[in-house]
Parts: C-alpha cells; structure tokens; sequence
C-alpha cells in the first residue's frame, strides 16, 4: 500500500469548477464536445468522492463505485483506462478479468481509503439485472447518451447502500455522468430542457465551435483547449457534415446520421423545421403507406411550386 499519492488537478473552466461543486443534487451530469475533458473531471470528481467519505470507527474510508458503459470492449478501450489516468494501479491492481479496482492507500491524515470500482457493460433496459443486488456509494454513466434511463434509474437505486447507515456519518451519494448531446427525443433532453426534476442537475460546457458569418470557428470561450493539439477544433471542421458538427462539436442537441441513407441529401438542420407548419385546405393531404413491419404512414402536401412539406 503507498504511504501516500499526490494527483495535481485544476479544473479547467468555471464549468467544470460547477460541475465539482454540485453535491447538493444526486444525479449530476456534464454535457460537452469532444476534447472538453469531461470524461476527466467525472473520473476526478469520484476520487475526491473517494477522499471525502467520512472515516469509520478503525479509520477507513470506505466506498464502492459501479462505472457503466455499453459494451465490455469499450469500458476496456477507453473508460478504465481514462479512469487508471486518474487513479493507477499503484494505488490498486486492475482485474482485467472481472474489471474491478480495489484501491487502497493511506491520507495524510492517518485514515485510510479503501474503495473499489467496478465496470459493468449495461447496454439494453433488460441488462438492469445486472445490477440487482449490488450494494453502491455512487455510478458513473460513461457516455450518459447511449444508455437507456431503465439502467440510471436501476443505478441510482443500488447507490447510497454502501457503507450502511449508522456506521460513518452521512456522505455523498449518486449518480454522476458524461455525455455528448444526445438527440432530442432523448430521455436525456426531455429530462435537462423540459421537466428539470429536483436533486437533478445538468451542467452543459460551452461549444467548441460556433457560427460566425453562416461559417463554423473555433469557439475561444471552449473548455479544455490548451491541453489540445494545435488548431484541434478547426482540424475536426474540415470534412465533416452540419449535422456531426453540431452534436460533437457545438454541443448542439441533434441527430447524427450513421450508414448509408435513403435520402443522402438530407440534412435534418436545415430540411426539418423548428416550428410547427399547419395543413394549408387550400391543397391536397397525401398519405403513402409502408405494410411492412411495424406498418408506417407518411403524410404531406404538394404545393404548385414543386415544394413537398411532409407532416
């Protein structure tokens, strides 16, 4: 066991200093580009977690922490390693067969922390099995957006178990997570822009790119940028399309295309409308219909300049 470990830190921004300082609310999330070190500032932020809990009656520290991603591969690619960043394995071995830490080292102060992470590979609402059972001090949702909210809910309802009441003082506990922006028909979204329920906080990072002249630039206020490479934001500009740039880049909610599409010419910021357009009586309704499965129905109006406006 070390003796003791130094991790020099500073935020980065004043959002990610909010981010840090939220632990009045329960399920704190971050939404930002990419290259904005969100992923960072969560990983930071349970280590500090880590650190605070309050000592037991032998001066242990003690806490457990469940990290959850879609898939094995990517939770072994990229968040325990993003995590060994913050907390190595000096101050516990990785168990790379059952992707778990225990960590164990010793405060300045005598006491001692001892926490464990798990990784668990969460990718549909039937994968909350998983989760049965397990007693927690706090989740992280790594990439919140590809998760779907059967799996938050089952997390933070394991969170808070561990250690048991009465045994050390009240501590923290909950669910953190970081995310690109995720479409708007995202539970997310719904959650952050419309009904904003209490002990929920969603803390969004300034965009890496804005539009200037109709032309997307280097935003000077993003978060992060002077420990990027050089000219990091105006490299991922060039040959992506709009709606890719809005979502990672501008920190935009949207929709990204994957694949081929039927429409390739389609782009949904500039053919979908943000307002709602009402029947014109004067024309046509349309209707054209897909019998296969599930069955779908389409509806528009043809206008006489050739303009097709579909509902």
């Amino acid at each position: 066991m070390l003796n003791s470990y130094h991790l020099k830190y500073k935020p980065q921004s004043n959002t990610l200093a909010d981010f840090h300082n939220s632990l009045d609310f329960h399920h704190r999330f971050i939404m930002g580009p990419l290259g904005s070190a969100k992923t960072t500032t969560v990983c930071v932020d349970i280590f500090d977690l880590m650190m605070r809990m309050p000592a037991d009656a032998n001066g242990v520290r003690r806490s457990r922490w469940c990290a959850v991603r879609n898939t094995y591969a990517e939770l072994k690619d990229t968040t325990a390693p993003e995590w060994l960043e913050v907390c190595p394995e000096e101050l516990g071995r990785m168990n790379w067969s059952d992707m778990k830490q225990n960590i164990e080292f010793q405060m300045e102060d005598g006491t001692t922390v001892r926490s464990q992470m798990w990784f668990k590979a969460l990718d549909r609402p039937q994968d909350v099995k998983k989760l049965r059972g397990m007693q927690l001090t706090g989740g992280w949702l790594n990439e919140t957006k590809e998760l779907p909210f059967a799996v938050v809910a089952m997390l933070f309802a394991r969170c808070g178990r561990f250690p048991r009441r009465g045994e050390v003082e009240n501590y923290w506990f909950g669910v953190v997570g970081d995310t690109n922006a995720p479409d708007e028909d995202h539970w997310y979204f719904n959650l952050a822009e419309n009904e904003c329920p209490d002990g929920w906080i969603f803390i969004r990072q300034p965009a890496g790119v804005i539009k200037i002249e109709d032309k997307w630039q280097p935003n000077p206020a993003a978060d992060n940028t002077q420990n990027l490479p050089p000219n990091y934001y105006q490299n991922q500009i060039s040959g992506n399309n709009e709606d890719w740039i809005k979502v990672n880049l501008a920190n935009e909610y949207g929709f990204v295309t994957d694949g081929k599409p039927v429409h390739p010419h389609y782009v949904d910021s500039v053919h979908c409308s943000a307002t709602v357009i009402e029947v014109d009586p004067r024309y046509e309704l349309g209707l054209g219909f897909a019998f296969g499965r599930p069955p779908a129905c389409a509806s528009y109006q043809p206008f006489p300049n050739a303009r097709f406006v579909f509902f």
